[in-house]
This record gives structure tokens, sequence and C-alpha cells, in this order.
């Protein structure tokens, strides 16, 4: 979303006036300016344009600042999404390696901070199956039991996301699209590491043949 406050230097304390009189301002300056700096010149007189239609009225720069509240809010999501998904990766390397070094105990601890985070993680099914392990090896049994289970929900829901896709394919009206689409799933699929992906691939390869030119 355009953040015509930031693109065009007009503070948000300004009144709807005070926004009119600015915008007017920028719109004579770009036009003295179209002969020196055509092509800059016409991108901001078509955004200067853009913002006075959104600040037009009152009741029309509230909705704007409102959805340009809510695009901020939806971009620093995204970014705190990314710290705790790299969080989580880190809890889980550090609790595989202390699992290999057989110092279970200190695997638990950093399992556990993996687990809170889990939901952020490039796979679910992975965080599960390790906590597994690792809480099998600290001998407990019921929660590592609880743990496989959920590893295969998790496993089995991205087993159902994958076939959809495939059979999702079956729909496409031309050969080329279903080649185009059916290939950059595959090359996905490649690039992830865990042995179970590539199995369900072959599966599903075998389950839904590409069809021959």
């Amino acid at each position: 979303m355009v953040d015509y406050y930031a693109e065009l230097g007009v503070s948000k304390e300004l009144s709807l006036v005070e926004i009119h009189a600015e915008l007017s301002k920028l719109d004579r300056v770009w036009h003295q300016r179209e002969i020196a700096q055509p092509e800059k010149a016409r991108k901001m007189l078509v955004l200067i344009d853009d913002a006075k239609a959104v600040f037009e009225t009152e009741e029309a720069r509230v909705k704007y600042d409102q959805d340009l509240e809510r695009s901020e809010d939806g971009a620093n999501q995204d970014d705190c999404n990314i710290e705790l998904r790299q969080e989580c990766g880190k809890r889980l390397k550090e609790a595989q390696d202390f699992y290999n070094d057989q110092q279970f105990d200190l695997a638990k601890i950093c399992v556990d901070k993996a687990l809170r985070l889990a939901e952020y993680s490039e796979s679910e099914a992975d965080v599960y199956a390790w906590a597994a392990y690792i809480y099998d090896k600290n001998e407990l049994f019921l929660d590592a039991s609880s743990l496989g289970f959920f590893a295969m929900k998790r496993k089995k829901e991205l087993e159902a996301k994958i076939q959809a896709a495939y059979e999702a394919m079956s729909s496409i009206d031309t050969v080329e699209k279903v080649i185009s689409k059916y290939s950059g799933l595959i090359k996905e699929l490649e690039q992830k590491e865990e042995s179970e992906i590539r199995g369900v691939e072959r599966t599903l390869r075998s389950k839904y043949p590409l069809p021959t030119q």
C-alpha cells in the first residue's frame, strides 16, 4: 500500500485543508520540472493526483489512515514472524547438536524453546519429531508419545496439501501449464531435506503422472 505521507513528504499532523494546500504546492512544483525531469515529474504528478483522490474528504482520509495502519501492522507482523522462525530454527539446531552429543537434558531445554515457537517454524513436523526423540531419551515416555502423534499429524497435513496441489493440476486445460506447475512443485519439493517429503513426491508422481504431448 502506498504511503502518500512518506512518498510526498506530507506530515500526518496536517489538517485536511493543509494537506490540500500542500498537494497543490507540490503539483505546481512538479509541473515546473516537467522539462528538466520529465520521467520523475510524470511519476510524481501521478502520485499527487492519486493522493488528491485519497484525501478528497475527511471520511476518505480516515479510511485511508485506517487501511495504512493495518498495512503497517501486517508488515511488522511479517518481520516478527521471520525472526521467530529463525529463533525456532536456532533452538532446534542446538537441541539436535546436544542430542547427537548424548546430552539429552540440555537437548530438552533447547527443544522446549523450539516447541514454543513451532507454529512459526519451516516444518512443525520436524520440531515435534525431534522433541519426541529427545523426550524419549529423557524417559518422558507419555509426553514423547504425544509429541510423536503431533509430528505424524503435521506430516499428514503436509501430505494432504501436496496431494491437493497435484490433483488440482488435472483441471488445468493445457499441457504446457500442467508441465510448468508440476515442474515448479517438484523443484520446490526437491529443495526440502526431509526424506519423507521425497517419499510423498515419488508416490504422487506415480499416482498423477504428467500427460504426454
